[in-house]
């Protein structure tokens, strides 16, 4: 059970890190584009 829980602590944590990382990598640096579906 505890195994269970680190491992989505461990999961939220990465997932905010990657997401902050690119975000800031691509949006500050304008190497990404939006095209129109999104």
């Amino acid at each position: 059970m505890y195994f269970i829980i680190a491992f989505f602590i461990a999961h939220w944590y990465l997932s905010l890190f990657c997401q902050t990382f690119f975000l800031h990598r691509y949006s500050a640096h304008k190497m990404f584009t939006m095209n129109k579906f999104w």
